[in-house]
């Protein structure tokens, strides 16, 4: 997430209209912010980012000491108080996206391969401990509880960030929700799990921004709510509850029923401009949901306390952002259905995430491996090393061909671990290769996708 560094310009009445703050930068480069204090991982929506584009490379994630969710657990929240609704299969199409995750563990085919390249080392750990792509969709609940009270102060609808017509609820009055609903379904908590709260369609949201005024040439800060919809489409956060786990926080993301106010979360080609196409490969609203529910879920894993994997370099212009928010809004290749993504053998349109090893944005993994050297004589021996981004706990091939032949030799293979990783092993270049650039390959035996590189052997 980006840190709250962006300061907001204020005309006229503060608290007028939506229009009345207009988004500036605190300094040359410097984007919307995606973090208010423990509110992490903000989607910004298409009002506020303004871009469909690639956001800049400049930044890179950096550890910072804290956890990750090595595996993780998912419950979800279904939020519907009378006189709500929610799109006709859009509580069994994001269920079913769970299961598909759940389904899918290990693959590099999926969005969530990219979080194995992102660890923990903590309490004097003598090395990293890597992420899994591993998800458990746990269970999932209705709840048709009457929304609480209305707050025109911390809540708004027709003022600052707000959207007119639009129900509201707080962060606060959203985490006793969870609370509530925890307890009546006697759900575990631990630090890896994680409970999204989905509230209906016409169902606002807000939580307290920092916001840069001025006013006869002096500047000061003043807290205002920013609202889901007009500046965000999701957040991830926690929180403590004592009587639900005393001896664990509550990890928990905000989904806003994105396809509230169309196009600020729908998945789409461009923004602003004519031409518009919207991706909605199920025909359903829950498809703006789900790609937001990716990016939420991706950076909750790498990042669920704010002090795992983010932009921590402030001299970035991303400085701030975790692997969802450096790619938000990018989806690559998008097929004529809509989709960019299939789980399970089931399509969706989900973002791009962060992979530190290209330093850009991607759908999927092949496998990465390092060759050292790269350069031998026939029966010299070279190292395959840095293995990763393979299929969990599946083997590996690599075979070995020479310039102008269709034949590979083996070179051997590995056994893959649970996060995807592999111990480096000694091999030797086959005693018959040709002078010029070999291929050397690695190939799952599940079936995945495989990789490549060059091997140069030298003339005699």
């Amino acid at each position: 997430m980006r840190r709250l560094l962006t300061a907001f310009a204020i005309l006229g009445a503060v608290l007028a209209n939506t229009a009345a703050v207009h988004v500036t930068h605190a300094s040359s480069g410097t984007a919307p912010a995606t973090r208010a204090g423990k509110i992490l991982g903000m989607v910004l929506s298409h009002k506020i980012a303004g871009t469909a584009s690639a956001p800049s490379s400049a930044g890179a994630l950096h550890y910072n000491n804290g956890p990750v969710m090595q595996i993780n657990k998912v419950y979800a929240i279904y939020w519907v108080p009378p006189g709500y609704s929610v799109d006709q299969n859009y509580i069994s199409l994001i269920n079913r996206y769970f299961g598909d995750v759940q389904a899918d563990h290990g693959k590099i085919s999926n969005v969530y391969a990219t979080d194995t390249q992102y660890s923990q080392q903590m309490n004097g750990a003598p090395s990293p401990s890597f992420i899994q792509n591993n998800s458990t969709f746990e269970g999932a609940a209705v709840d048709t509880d009457m929304l609480p009270p209305y707050d025109p102060v911390n809540c708004p609808q027709a003022t600052t960030g707000g959207t007119a017509g639009l129900a509201c609820v707080t962060d606060a009055q959203l985490q006793q929700e969870i609370s509530t609903v925890i307890k009546a379904n006697h759900w575990p908590v631990d630090n890896n799990t994680e409970f999204f709260m989905f509230t209906a369609k016409n169902i606002s949201s807000c939580v307290p921004g920092q916001e840069g005024i001025s006013q006869a040439g002096v500047g000061t800060y003043v807290t205002v709510p920013i609202c889901a919809f007009s500046y965000y489409c999701a957040y991830h956060s926690w929180y403590f509850d004592s009587t639900v786990n005393p001896n664990s926080q509550i990890i928990y993301a905000n989904m806003p029923y994105a396809d509230t106010v169309s196009p600020n979360c729908a998945p789409q080609n461009s923004i602003g401009t004519s031409g518009i196409t919207y991706y909605r490969p199920n025909n359903d609203d829950a498809d703006a949901t789900i790609n937001v529910v990716s990016h939420e879920h991706n950076e909750s894993i790498t990042d669920p306390f704010g002090t795992g994997w983010w932009d921590s370099n402030p001299n970035d212009s991303t400085a701030g952002q975790e692997n969802g928010d450096l790619c938000a809004w990018t989806f690559g290749s998008v097929g004529a259905d809509g989709a960019n993504q299939t789980i399970n053998g089931h399509r969706y349109i989900m973002q791009q995430e962060y992979d530190n090893y290209t330093s850009g944005c991607l759908q999927t993994e092949t496998p990465q491996f390092s060759l050292t050297p790269n350069i031998g004589y026939p029966t010299a021996p070279f190292k395959i090393d840095n293995l990763t981004f393979l299929p969990a706990n599946s083997t590996v091939n690599f075979t070995f061909t020479s310039p102008g032949s269709s034949t590979p030799e083996s070179l051997g293979s590995v056994t893959a671990d649970a996060t995807g990783h592999a111990t480096k092993f000694m091999t030797s270049v086959p005693a018959d290769a040709l002078a010029g650039t070999a291929t050397i390959a690695a190939t799952p035996n599940d079936g995945e996708t495989g990789s490549t590189t060059s091997f140069t052997v030298p003339a005699p």
